[in-house]
C-alpha cells in the first residue's frame, strides 16, 4: 500500500471516530421547577429519565452519596453488544451496595428496548435513554461503551472500550475501597 493510500485510511478513521464522538447536542439546563431528591446536587447529577424497562422515573440526584456504575452504551455498537453480558455477569461479583444505571444513547427509544430485549439480564437492572446527550456530556463521555464509577464520596473514575467480565469485576472493585 502506497504511503498516500495509508494517510488517507487513517484519516478517515480519525474523521469517523470523531464523527462518533460528536454525537449528541449540548447540555441542557436543569429544570428550575423539579423537586429534586438532592436538591444541592451538582447539575451534572440533575436529570430526570424514564427506566426502559420499568416505565419508572430515574432522578440522577438520588445517585449522590452511592457507590454506582454507569454504563454509557449504545444500540447499535457491536461492542457495547459484547459488553452487556460481560456486565451482567459481573454484575452478580458486585457488593450489594452497588447501583448500575444503564445510560443509552446515539440512536433511539426503540432500538434501545430491543437490544435491552435481546440481552437477558439487561432488563434486570435500570436503564435510560438519553435523549439529547446531555447526560454523556456531563459526564464527559465521548464513545460507547464507557464505564463512569462514581463512590459514596463523590470521586470517579471512566473507563472506556469493551471490557469482559474481569475486567469489570476487578474496576468495580475500587469502589468497595473508598
Amino acid at each position: 500500500m502506497s504511503r498516500p493510500a495509508r494517510l488517507t485510511r487513517r484519516t478517515a478513521v480519525v474523521v469517523a471516530a470523531l464523527a462518533v464522538a460528536a454525537c449528541g447536542s449540548p447540555a441542557t439546563e436543569p429544570t428550575a421547577d423539579v423537586e429534586w431528591a438532592n436538591p444541592d446536587a451538582p447539575d451534572l447529577f440533575k436529570f430526570q429519565a424514564t427506566d426502559l424497562v420499568s416505565g419508572e422515573q430515574i432522578d440522577g440526584t438520588d445517585l449522590l452519596y452511592k457507590d454506582v456504575v454507569l454504563w454509557f452504551w449504545a444500540p447499535w455498537c457491536p461492542i457495547c453488544d459484547a459488553e452487556a453480558g460481560a456486565l451482567v455477569n459481573a454484575m452478580a461479583e458486585f457488593p450489594d451496595d452497588v447501583i448500575v444505571l444503564g445510560i443509552a444513547g446515539l440512536g433511539d427509544v426503540a432500538t434501545s428496548e430491543t437490544f435491552i430485549d435481546d440481552h437477558p439480564g439487561v432488563e434486570g437492572f435500570p436503564n435510560i435513554y438519553d435523549d439529547d446527550g446531555s447526560i454523556w456530556e456531563g459526564f464527559r463521555v465521548t464513545g460507547q461503551p464507557t464505564l463512569v464509577l462514581i463512590n459514596q464520596d463523590g470521586e470517579s473514575q471512566s473507563y472506556s472500550g469493551g471490557y469482559g467480565k474481569n475486567d469489570i469485576v476487578e474496576k468495580v472493585a475500587w469502589l468497595a475501597e473508598g
